[in-house]
């Protein structure tokens, strides 16, 4: 499944009034980033989850985010 976060134009504009640079280009770089999860038919650890991503990673660098904490 894939997940995207769009933009929030009204919390940009209440940043950018406020002067609140940091936090709105923190916003501004979170907009259309994209998460791919998967879900492990059956509860083999941590470890097994991230050999599944493997083959979709690839070299490329990755975070990986439990679900309760998402």
């Amino acid at each position: 499944m894939k997940i995207i976060f769009d933009s929030n134009t009204e919390l940009e504009d209440n940043l950018s009034a406020k002067g609140k640079d940091k936090l709105l280009k923190l916003v501004q770089d979170t907009t259309d980033l994209n998460i791919y999860f998967i879900r492990q038919s059956h509860p083999r650890g941590l470890g097994d989850a991230v050999l599944k991503a493997k083959s979709f990673v690839g070299d490329e660098p990755f975070v990986v985010m439990l679900g309760d904490d998402l």
